[in-house]
Formats: C-alpha cells, structure tokens, sequence
C-alpha cells in the first residue's frame, strides 16, 4: 500500500480541522508532532516489510526526526507531503587536525567557556605544526586569547562536539609575536590596554613589548598618550597577572579551585607558592572556605609525610574545632587521643608528640578539671575564664536591682 495513500484515509481521524492549502502551528514542535502522527499513520498500516520498522521506531514522543517536512496541500480529505526521516546530527567539521601524538602546542584563539569556580575551559587553539584550528578541554585558570599554551593529554572524538583534546596538564606562555601579543592586549587581560594602546605599543616595540613591560617599565612613556598614571597602572596590572597566573596554576594542579586561589593570593601575595609548600595546614587556620580535609589533600599532593608533625598539630587542632559545633570547650586529654588518631589513621604516640609541640607553644591549654585531665584551645580557654571571672566579679558586688529569690522571679514571670 503507498503510505500516501495510507496517510490520506488516516488523515480525517488525524487531523480533521486541518484543511486548505495552508497550515498553521502554533510552534515548530506541533508542527513536527503532527507530522509524525501522519508518518505513524501510514507506516503502521504499511504492508511492505522494508517501512514496517518505521510504525515502531516513530511512534514515541520524539519528534526530532522530522525536521525536514515540506507540505504542498491538504484539501479534500488529501494529503500529500514530503518528508526526510533523519535525527539530528552535528555535521562533521571540514577539516580533521592531523593526530600527531599525546602534546600539542599553539596560540589562544578564543576562550569558548571558562569555569571561575574551577578553572576548567574550552578553548580554541590555531596548531604551531599545523595551520588549523582545534578544541582544548583542561584546567587554564585566567586564560586569554592571544596566549600560547603548550598542552600533555589524549585526542578524543566527542560524539556531539567532535574531535577535541583532552588536556591532562597544561601550561600558558606569553604570546611571542606581533599577532600575539596585540590579541593578548585586546582581550584587556592588563589594566590601562586595551585595542588602542595595545596597537600602539606593538607598533612601538615590536615583540620586545612584554620585556620592556617587566624590565624597564619607563620606556613605555615612549608611546603617545602613555602618561606616568597609565604607565603604574599597566606596570602593577602586569607583575599582579604574572603572580596569579604563577599562583593558581600551581594550585590547580594540586586541587585547588580558582576562587579559592584568589583567597589565598590575597592573604598572601607574591608569598603563596611558598607558603603553602612549606606548611600547606596554614590553608585551613587562614583561608575561608579551605578546611582541613582540603589542606590535607592538598598536602598529600605535594608530597608531605602523613606522620609529619605539622599534619599532626593541624588534626588536633581540628578535632578540637569540631568538638565546639557540639558545645565543648575543650577534650579530655585521652579521648582526644583516640580521636585525632582515628581521623588521622596513625598511632597514638604521634599524637603525643604533637600535643606536646602545641601546648608548648600555647596553642593549646592543659588544665585538670574535676580530677580529669583536659585540653583547650588557648582562645576558647580565655574566653571562658574571662567569662567565669566577669560573673565572680559580678556576685562579689553590689547589685543595682534589689535582691530576690529564684522562686519570687519564676511566679512574677509566670503572672
């Protein structure tokens, strides 16, 4: 049977109200539903076995597939349409890069997407060895276009965005050339240029630009229009970017997430990098947003030893933190013990030890309280002997509200 025909004697029970030469929808979706009713109509009645799969494979409520109808008229009962079945697909990109290992290098292009949080983006990079331009997928915090990038990771053909490369580990340059360098400066990466002064300064020094920038800033008053304020200005902007960007990739590649870099450059500064090798648990005490179950990943990453006792005084001092969102001031001294090994899976010996280093250095209080041996932060230990102290104060002296009993206040309250 044609499926036209079948079409045509289905079509009254289809679509009764659709009659003329014309059809309106309300949106392009019931226009692609009424379309596969129809197809659905003709293919299930179909006797040939080459449409019999199409009844079937049309009849859910996907109605992707017919994007490609064209209707010539409907009158009298008759339809009569043209109709290409396909899903849709991304059409393949015209030129493939050549594979040519597991590295690439290249310049910025574009940044298509780039995630604060994280540092995570897409980005489009024109090949050094070949002159085509390819996707790149990995962790490039404060990347712009413009700069180069040399890239350790795997090809990949995605199925919906086609052939990328999976970066495990990537590293930006500054652009070297004059094609470069003007896009770097455009993309307003440096505070005080933009596309009119970064044109300009190119066309002043050449590729020699980010070296006159970093060794002898004074000469950029060489441009028109760069006065001693613009000059300080790109003069800071620049050595700030550096340090960031120095800064956060260190950091990203031990698991650190770009807003959390940016904290730790502001507490920090030029200073970051080796603060946070030296004692990376400092992260925890003066980072809001790191904790220690963080700083000890991140410890772990740069390769500190998990009996080191810096990582030891840091698991104290945390089990006593947490121990105050229940109430406690403070620990007795062995059920300390036994928490912090358990949460730092090491012997209780170490523990010792570290207790030692801490209240040694009065970061923590050790005091007897009811016969019982304790140990306190120093802070929490101060407020609450300050405390105890202002309310002794307060009963040795005179009160300016006449004396009463607890019972005398309870029925005054109740009445």
């Amino acid at each position: 049977m044609n499926p036209v025909a079948a079409v045509s004697r289905s079509s009254a029970s289809i679509a009764p109200e659709a009659c003329g030469d014309n059809i309106m929808f309300n949106s392009m979706r019931s226009r692609a539903g009424y379309c596969k009713r129809l197809v659905c109509a003709a293919t299930n009645s179909c006797d040939r076995p080459q449409f019999a799969h199409l009844g079937s494979a049309y009849s859910t409520s996907n109605v992707a597939p017919f994007r490609a109808l064209s209707y010539r008229r409907l009158s009298y009962g008759i339809v009569q349409a043209e109709m290409a079945v396909q899903p849709f697909k991304r059409r393949p990109p015209k030129f493939q890069v050549q594979q040519t290992g597991n590295a690439i290098k290249g310049t910025v292009e574009k940044v298509t997407f780039s995630n604060e949080e994280n540092g995570w983006s897409v980005l489009r990079i024109k090949l050094a060895d070949q002159d085509l331009v390819t996707t790149v997928t990995g962790l490039a915090p404060g990347v712009t276009p413009g700069q180069y990038i040399s890239a350790q990771g795997a090809w990949h053909n995605d199925r919906e965005y086609g052939q990328q490369f999976q970066a495990e580990s990537l590293t930006l340059e500054e652009p070297t050339t004059k094609e470069g360098i003007a896009k770097y400066l455009a993309s307003g990466s440096i505070k005080g240029i933009g596309p009119k002064y970064g044109n300009r300064l190119v066309e002043h020094f050449g590729d020699e630009l980010f070296g006159i920038i970093e060794n002898s800033p004074h000469r950029l008053l060489e441009v028109d229009g760069i006065g001693p304020s613009r000059q300080k200005t790109i003069t800071e902007s620049w050595r700030d970017q550096a340090a960031i960007r120095a800064i956060m990739m260190f950091l990203h590649s031990h698991g650190v997430g770009t807003a959390n870099s940016a904290r730790i450059f502001k507490k920090y500064g030029e200073d970051a990098i080796a603060k946070v090798k030296h004692n990376p648990f400092c992260l925890a005490e003066d980072i809001h947003g790191i904790g220690f179950q963080s700083a000890d990943k991140i410890a772990a990453s740069l390769g500190i030893a998990p009996n080191a006792m810096e990582r030891v005084c840091a698991g104290i001092t945390y089990m006593l933190f947490e121990k105050t969102n229940e109430g406690h001031c403070g620990q007795p001294r062995e059920k300390l013990l036994a928490l912090v090994s358990d949460l730092l899976e090491l012997d209780p010996t170490y523990i010792e030890k570290g207790l030692a280093i801490q209240i040694q250095k009065r970061v923590l209080i050790q005091q007897w309280v009811e016969n019982v041996e304790c140990i306190f932060l120093s802070s929490l230990h101060h407020n609450e002997t300050a405390i105890a102290e202002k309310l002794a104060r307060m009963l040795r002296e005179p009160q300016p509200w006449p004396k009463t009993t607890i019972n005398e206040a309870a029925i005054r309250l109740v009445e």
